[in-house]
């Protein structure tokens, strides 16, 4: 009984003087895992801004974000290029009877299938070294707004379609072809580079 009760006794006494110790390293261990999980996972209190850290944290979370790349002028030069040669092989289709009735016309259709092959000639030397995307840009367009020009004219002195759609289409596309042709002067050539001026 004396046997069982000494140990007893030291059993406490062991619990008790080291109890304190286990303790005490406690706070220090629960800390760091509190700084640890704040750093995982912030939170902030509700209707409550997020705090700088918080708001760090969770846009570094965000996945990336594409790199967005604005269109350069050369980009706009080659997107009216293409434009504008489709227009003409539209225009070039209606005038052979293709696509609509009653608006045919073989020297047009002819005159506008010239035109739109020399725009696409023009879009595919974009992606030459210099200085070919510079001189195809404004060779094919300045050669596009003398093309129109000989159509107005046509239409004026009667030769060609005098319909209230062609008057307006070759209007409308000599203003698109000035248009792209001042771009490409002041510089909007595309060059074969990823970023051009």
């Amino acid at each position: 009984m004396t046997e069982g009760c000494s140990t007893s006794i030291i059993g406490i006494v062991k619990v008790r003087v080291l109890a304190p110790a286990v303790d005490s390293r406690r706070p220090a261990v629960e800390s760091a895992v509190s700084r640890e999980n704040a750093r995982a996972l912030p939170s902030d209190p509700p209707g409550a801004h997020p705090s700088r850290v918080s708001a760090a944290i969770q846009s570094s979370r965000k996945p990336p974000a594409r790199s967005e790349r604005r269109p350069t002028r050369g980009d706009v030069a080659r997107l009216f290029l293409l434009f504008e040669a489709s227009t003409f092989v539209a225009a070039a289709a209606i005038h052979f009877g293709a696509v609509l009735e009653g608006y045919g016309h073989r020297k047009a259709g002819i005159a506008e299938t010239v035109i739109a092959v020399v725009l696409l000639a023009g879009l595919a030397l974009t992606w030459m070294r210099p200085p070919w995307p510079r001189r195809a840009t404004i060779g094919a367009q300045a050669f596009a707004v003398l093309g129109v020009l000989v159509g107005l004219f046509t239409i004026a002195v009667g030769v060609g379609p005098r319909t209230v759609p062609d008057v307006a289409y070759h209007l409308g596309i000599l203003v698109v072809l000035v248009l792209g042709l001042t771009i490409s002067v002041r510089g909007g050539t595309p060059s074969p580079g990823a970023r051009d001026g």
